[in-house]
């Protein structure tokens, strides 16, 4: 665990559950909305200006993402969901790395600084590179809402965004094994020049704190 959980948050408000203790492995999940459904053609995004640091300082363009495939993974230092999905995207990452598809993981936490991104990546071992998004511009520009879920661009489209896989239910509930593996099953379909067959579903996870505006800090 992290070095500093001093004053570890519980993220699930859905089950306003608290005071959990450190090796409580959390099932409980918050869902999102309906899913708003893709067009037949996505719309093709500008990354071309978008620029995020990673833990050690260093600035690293998306510009890549307008020719190139990847997974943007959302994490969260704190999330029991996001942290639970980590080995199965560690091994995702090492995978789809042959195919050309490339996972990032991206802290939209406003609240997780450097050194804490830092710790997690080191505590967890990402093989993946880490970015910060602290003012939530990739989050917003891709429709992010939790930590958990997954965003695969391709040439600058969305193919997919949703969850990695069916092992937690709106219930609340945690498979032992998924059944679907939605994320995979894009992936693969983008890879060969297919269209993804349920491009958005929903996702399960904590959500990322909404940015305070300036009227919040008066």
């Amino acid at each position: 665990m992290l070095a500093n959980s001093k004053n570890q948050r519980i993220y699930d408000v859905r089950f306003n559950w608290c005071d959990i203790p450190k090796l409580t492995v959390i099932t409980a999940v918050v869902v999102t909305g309906a899913a708003s459904s893709f067009a037949a053609e996505p719309t093709k995004l500008d990354f071309t200006k978008v620029s995020l640091k990673d833990p050690a300082g260093k600035a690293h363009s998306l510009a890549d993402l307008q020719e190139k495939s990847a997974v943007l993974f959302f994490l969260g230092t704190e999330c029991p969901v996001a942290n639970g999905y980590l080995p199965t995207m560690k091994q995702f990452a090492e995978k789809s790395g042959t195919l050309g598809v490339r996972v990032v993981g991206v802290h939209s936490d406003p609240s997780v600084d450097a050194k804490a991104a830092k710790l997690h990546q080191e505590e967890y071992s990402l093989p993946f590179p880490v970015l910060i998004d602290a003012d939530q511009r990739l989050a917003s520009m891709v429709g992010a809402e939790r930590m958990g879920q997954v965003v695969m661009v391709r040439e600058g489209k969305i193919r997919y965004r949703g969850r990695i896989d069916d092992r937690y239910s709106d219930t609340g509930k945690r498979r032992e094994q998924a059944s679907q593996h939605d994320l995979q099953d894009a992936v693969d379909a983008v890879m060969i020049g297919k269209e993804v067959a349920t491009p958005e579903t929903k996702a399960f996870g904590c959500p990322l704190p909404k940015l305070k505006s300036n009227s919040d800090n008066r």
